[in-house]
């Protein structure tokens, strides 16, 4: 029976006063393994190498596109797009002709500066070699100077080989920074800037070494006994040459990109914030996949056929052949309907995709106590009270939005459960917005995407924060999802 009391939402409730000791250190443990996996997972290309590690492990198995090999009731597979997208599932029970599917989609992309495509630069006067390079996706520029960065990505060389460039990540490493300006000089070069030009985007250049090498060979004109001009390009390319093995030439072929270099930690006293670069949206693909590993570790099919996705290109519009836009999610699904058990071919695609439900596991902004205002409080995420749920994203008059139907959330709000989510909108109605994947893979494939993902503090800075229990409960969800 219906009380009064129930007939309101209580915006008091915190999950944590529910939780015993055994599963607060669950939650905990969880987020460790979480942080474990960040350290090694700061860009795509990375963070799907380690995905492909943990599925491997756990008797997943890699196909491609057009393949031949059948895939059975119960079968866990894999597919590896340009190796920066990747697709996971298991085949369920079901034909998905009848019941359709369950997808999780995320991005593993976060922003990032991408080194330019000649960013080798000599401020010999300066005594400095500089890196320049071009931001990838929606930053505060200045939150990028004086930070530690590491140098990751690949680089092509001249006979076909790919080489992986990881500075920073060893303790013994060095690392890389953009050089800020003291408060005692700033006011001519920086004060009367807006803080979107407290840093503009061309001195966004990061500092790749500071001693000279010395010139040898007199070049023509040079008289004899003339003093030797300090070289200082020269000599880093040689330190990046002797561990590497590549030359200038080569980074015109590279795919590199600094990174922030701030291991991730726990906030407060009570260690229940977690603080990382990357949790947009490393922290979904992480619960996304977790929650795909453990549905195979627990033996029987899923009813419908899960697939977790975990996209590129996010922060930039998703476009190309690694973003969501793309036709790899359909050619992949369908791929999968037609080796599967049920042979699912022809018309009866359409019929599955328009069964299928997507989750497009994506962050969304927690309140911050210091800027409450751009929210309204009564429709926003708040740390440490849930996975958040968003019918709609888009900016003022809902554009560029997805808006789940009413039915796909009467559908969600069965599979939640007793999990706690917060229905949550990203801001006021004219203070900003922003969209995920969710309108892209609902207009590919005609079904149903609901935006479910876990609250963020400081989104898009060089560490962002999420709550250790928001985190758990991510997972927690996302299981229910492939599971129901």
């Amino acid at each position: 029976m219906t009380t009064p009391s129930d007939l309101l939402t209580d915006k008091n409730d915190w999950p944590w006063l529910g939780y015993d000791e055994a599963k607060q250190a669950e939650i905990h443990a969880f987020g460790d393994g979480y942080q474990q996996w960040l350290q090694t997972a700061r860009y795509p290309r990375e963070r799907v190498t380690r995905v492909v590690s943990l599925l491997e492990d756990k008797g997943f198995k890699r196909v491609e596109l057009g393949g031949e090999a059948a895939l059975n009731v119960g079968d866990a597979f894999y597919y590896v797009n340009r190796n920066v997208c990747l697709a996971a599932g298991i085949v369920g029970s079901s034909s998905p002709k009848d019941t359709g599917m369950r997808v999780v989609g995320s991005h593993v992309d976060i922003p990032l500066l991408d080194l330019k495509l000649r960013p080798v630069h000599e401020e010999a006067d300066c005594g400095l070699v500089m890196m320049k390079t071009h931001y990838y996706g929606g930053i505060k520029k200045y939150q990028w100077a004086s930070i530690p960065l590491h140098l990751v990505g690949v680089v092509t060389q001249r006979d076909g080989t790919i080489t992986e460039v990881d500075i920073g990540s060893d303790p013994s490493d060095p690392v890389f920074v953009i050089p800020d300006l003291l408060p005692h000089l700033w006011s001519e070069a920086q004060s009367k800037r807006t803080a979107a030009e407290v840093f503009k985007g061309e001195e966004l250049r990061a500092i790749m070494g500071s001693t000279p090498g010395t010139k040898t060979d007199a070049k023509e004109g040079e008289k004899e006994g003339e003093k030797a001009k300090p070289e200082f390009k020269k000599h880093i390319m040689e330190l990046l040459h002797s561990r590497y093995g590549i030359t200038e030439g080569d980074l015109q072929f590279a795919d590199l990109h600094f990174v922030a270099g701030l291991a991730p930690r726990r906030v407060g006293l009570d260690r229940g914030l977690i603080g990382a670069p990357g949790h947009d949206d490393g922290v979904c693909a992480y619960t996304s996949i977790d929650a795909l590993l453990k549905v195979k570790a627990q033996g029987s099919a899923p009813s419908q056929t899960a697939v977790c996705i975990l996209f590129d290109k996010e922060e930039t519009g998703s476009d190309g052949p690694t973003g969501a836009k793309s036709q790899f999610v359909r050619f992949m699904l369908e791929d999968v309907m037609a080796r599967s058990t049920f042979g699912v071919e022809g018309r009866g695609v359409y019929a599955a995709f328009d069964k299928t439900f997507v989750l497009s596991a994506d962050v969304s902004a927690a309140v911050n106590p210091l800027f409450s205002s751009v929210h309204d409080a009564q429709n926003a995420s708040v740390v440490g009270k849930g996975v958040s749920v968003s019918r709609f994203t888009g900016a003022r008059g809902k554009a560029g939005t997805n808006s789940a139907c009413i039915e796909a959330m009467c559908q969600f709000r069965q599979i939640a459960g007793d999990i706690p989510v917060q229905i949550c909108e990203l801001g006021k109605v004219d203070a900003g917005g922003g969209g995920t994947i969710a309108k892209f893979v609902a207009n590919s494939l005609n079904c149903d995407v609901l935006d479910v993902g876990v609250p963020v503090l400081s989104m898009h800075s060089p560490f962002e924060l999420v709550h250790v229990a928001d985190v758990y409960n991510a997972r927690e969800l996302y299981l229910s999802f492939y599971r129901s």
